[in-house]
């Protein structure tokens, strides 16, 4: 009676072994011509060394990736080649390795990826940021909280964006540290990987932060970014204007909206008009404030209501004095009415808004009757 380790070296089970190893071997041949990688993969571990080989020493592109995308295939038989070949001298290889690695998705190759972001070759970085992004292993969350330091600007940028892909929350913190980075591509990178993760409080501070930076060019930049993609800053600032107790950082956040513009006009219309026991009524009258620096017509309906409904003189008030800056017909008739508010102060400052309106409209050649 044959034991398994017996059984293992009959001749049959030798030829059939020897068939396979030649069938790897033409499989391998045609890497470049056909699509061969399934059949490659159903021959399972006997393919892997085959396969790393071609990788590493086929100077054609198309069989190093049909190398690459049928080890990926074969899956964790293939790991220990693949974790190998990164630190291969070749740049193609050790691109393809890294990728393929990203596909299998096992926890090992964290650390290896994570270091990847350090390849001399920029395309080697960038594929090892896509394939830590794919992982999304919240194993790699430590190493890429230690990698926010790396004195590599790219590596904290990078590591910042894959923190923010995968979204835990444990990153908010070292996250936070970030945004003091001496890079603003830094700081923007980790801005937006708080806004990710869901902490809208963090990214209202990168925002205000920038803002008032000592480098002007930072400045600026934070300036041409919210007036150029100002929509996703909108609600991180409104959150701040609604939430924070320090009303000097909810001015701040104003002030970040007026330079949004008008993407920020109905989110301010909302809050300005809001259930008044969710709304702080500093937060109502700043929003109004914001509204008519602004200056955008959508506001004027709503500022008319809060002229008319709002609880607080404060923000009547200051609706008043928006309206006068957002101008039209509509806001003269709601001006007109303010006039016999309750308040002695609001209907002061709708009478000095109507003023306004009228000198405007007289120096355009128009008067209001």
């Amino acid at each position: 009676m044959f034991t398994s380790d017996s059984q293992s070296t009959r001749p049959g089970s030798v030829g059939q072994k020897t068939r396979q190893e030649n069938r790897v071997q033409e499989l391998i041949s045609s890497l470049g011509r056909e699509d061969v990688t399934d059949s490659l993969v159903e021959l399972g571990i006997l393919a892997v060394a085959p396969l790393v080989q071609a990788l590493k020493h086929e100077k054609d592109g198309l069989i190093k990736f049909n190398a690459a995308l049928a080890l990926s295939k074969i899956g964790s038989p293939a790991m220990d080649p693949l974790l190998e070949s990164i630190d291969y001298d070749d740049a193609d290889v050790r691109l393809e390795a890294v990728w393929a690695l990203g596909e299998i998705g096992d926890e090992r190759a964290v650390e290896p990826l994570v270091e990847a972001l350090r390849d001399e070759d920029w395309y080697v970085r960038k594929q090892a940021a896509t394939s830590l992004c794919n992982l999304k292993k919240q194993e790699s969350v430590a190493l890429l909280v230690s990698a926010l330091s790396d004195e590599d600007w790219y590596v904290r940028k990078q590591a910042a964006r894959i923190l923010g892909t995968i979204g835990d929350a444990r990153a908010a913190k070292p996250l936070a540290r970030t945004l003091r980075d001496e890079d603003p591509v830094v700081q923007q990178e980790a801005a937006a990987a708080l806004g990710r993760i869901g902490d809208p409080g963090a990214v209202s501070d990168a925002i205000l932060a920038s803002l008032k930076h000592e480098d002007p060019f930072v400045r600026n930049e934070a300036v041409a970014t919210l007036q150029e993609r100002g929509e996703e800053a909108v609600p991180p600032l409104i959150h701040a204007l609604i939430h924070r107790r320090d009303e000097n950082v909810k001015r701040e956040a104003a002030d970040a909206l007026v330079i949004v513009g008008s993407p920020a006009v109905d989110a301010l219309c909302h809050v300005l008009t809001i259930d008044k026991k969710k709304i702080h009524e500093i937060a109502r009258q700043i929003a109004a404030w914001t509204l008519g620096t602004i200056g955008d017509d959508r506001a004027v309906e709503p500022l008319g209501k809060a002229l008319a409904n709002d609880t607080s003189p404060g923000v009547r008030h200051e609706a008043a004095r928006a309206l006068a800056r957002v101008d039209g017909e509509r806001a003269v008739e709601l001006l007109v009415e303010a006039t016999k508010d309750r308040d002695e102060d609001v209907r002061k400052e709708a009478k000095r808004a109507l003023k306004i309106l009228r000198a405007r409209d007289t120096d355009q050649g128009l008067y209001i009757t």
